[in-house]
Order: C-alpha cells, then structure tokens, then sequence
C-alpha cells in the first residue's frame, strides 16, 4: 500500500507536467479554431511521448521502451474516454471546462491502468 501511494505521489507530479504541457496544446489548438476531438488527439501525442518516458523512469522505475505498445494502447484508451467524457459534457460545459474534467477522470484511470497493464513486471505485486 505504501510503495502505491507513493508511486501514486510520483506519478502525480510527472502527471501536473505532462498534462498542463498536453493541456497547453490542447487549448492553443482550440483556440485556433481547431475541431476539440483533434485538438484533443495532438495534445494528448505531445502528452504520451513526454509520458512514457517520464512515467517509467520516475513513477515505476522501469524505461525499458519494449512498454511502449502497452503505453500507446493505454494512451489510445485515455483518448476515446477523454473524447466520450468531452462529448457527454460539451452540451453542458465550454469546451475548456469539459477538457479539463475529462483530463482529472483519465488521469485516474490512467495511473491504475499503467500500474497493472503497463509497467505490472515491477509494481503489480502485492507489497
């Protein structure tokens, strides 16, 4: 329970990073004008290819890159919940509301699904 807590911690701040970066190319592209499901998608590239790196070294202490398609499925994932919890919000929310709570909801889903899925070798054990 500790060492997940404080994988949880780690993965939280690499996570505030990665996501104010994804998010800061989610709204200038928005702003732009660009459709909110694409803008979504290249925000959330430029988030995945910091992700992996920084999740693996920091967070579960493992960069061995062959985890890079379990990453990309995980990312692929985050994508379509991200894209449906923006499409069930967007008639209720602005799109930048409905973006930012669709990001906290992946963000949870998110660490679970790399703790047991991604990089599950080193952290799936019960302590």
């Amino acid at each position: 329970m500790r060492k997940m807590l404080s994988q949880m911690i780690r993965f939280g701040l690499v996570g505030v990073v990665n996501t104010l970066a994804a998010y800061a190319v989610f709204a200038l592209l928005l702003w732009c004008g660009m459709h909110y499901a694409v803008a979504t998608l290249l925000g959330g590239l430029f988030g995945m290819f910091v992700g992996f790196r920084l999740t693996g070294r920091y967070v579960f202490k493992n960069s061995d890159s062959r985890r890079w398609v379990r990453f990309a499925l995980v990312f692929a994932m985050m994508y379509a919940l991200n894209l449906g919890v923006q499409t069930l919000l967007r008639p209720h929310l602005n799109p930048y509301y409905a973006g930012a709570f669709a990001t906290a909801v992946c963000f949870l889903v998110s660490f679970f699904l790399n703790r047991c899925f991604v990089f599950r070798h080193h952290v799936c054990q019960r302590s």
